[in-house]
């Protein structure tokens, strides 16, 4: 497991870092600096999703061991519920604030910055139910099917960013991350299915004759 989980990561960690690289090449430094400074005022509420992510691993351990996939994974809807409305409030007055924070406190024009800020939303929405997702999966020690998903989901992203350039420009990466974040979200849920249908299936004991 520990090898996997390590496989995944790097694979994971190289795929959230080629987007600047790939703007770089393609389009210059200005693309990264405007995406990248549209992903700082997001900072926040991405900030949230790691501190929780930290103790959920460990806490839902337990709560696997003492109640099963089925309650477990209630109570990961409801993280996933409540701090996805925490999200969405700090989001919209984001949304609402936008214009001063990029003219007065960043002192920085970004090119389509309204664009870029509604996909770093969904990018950051989507990031935080993949991720409540696959601590229930680390829980029941799949961390080799995680890492290959997150290989799918990394060509799957790189390939909507390199041609998407040519006809969105910059928010061409965010929309691959998206498309990317998608694929494995749908894999972690089609994993989960398969691990509470095989939990959830009777056991046949053996059968007995009365006499």
């Amino acid at each position: 497991m520990g090898n996997w989980s390590l496989v995944g990561a790097i694979i994971y960690w190289a795929f959230t870092q080629s987007y600047s690289f790939l703007l770089a090449g393609r389009l210059g430094l200005s693309a990264v600096a405007d995406v990248n400074a549209i992903r700082l005022m997001l900072m926040p509420a991405i900030l949230l999703t790691v501190g929780v992510m930290s103790l959920l691993g460990p806490t839902a351990a337990t709560w696997h061991a003492e109640a099963g996939l089925a309650l477990l994974l209630r109570r990961l809807v409801g993280f996933f519920v409540g701090i996805g409305l925490l999200d969405l409030i700090y989001l919209a007055a984001l949304w609402a604030c936008r214009d001063w924070l990029l003219g007065t406190v960043l002192r920085k024009h970004v090119s389509q910055a309204d664009e870029l800020l509604t996909l770093w939303t969904l990018v950051a929405i989507i990031a935080l139910a993949r991720e409540i997702l696959q601590v229930a999966l680390l829980v029941l020690g799949k961390a080799k099917a995680m890492a290959k998903l997150v290989a799918l989901s990394a060509i799957a992203a790189l390939l909507v960013s390199w041609f998407g350039v040519a006809w969105w420009g910059a928010p061409a990466v965010l929309i691959g991350t998206v498309v990317g974040e998608l694929v494995n979200l749908a894999g972690l849920g089609i994993l989960l299915r398969k691990e509470y249908r095989e939990q959830s299936a009777p056991i046949e004991g053996p059968s007995t004759v009365p006499t």
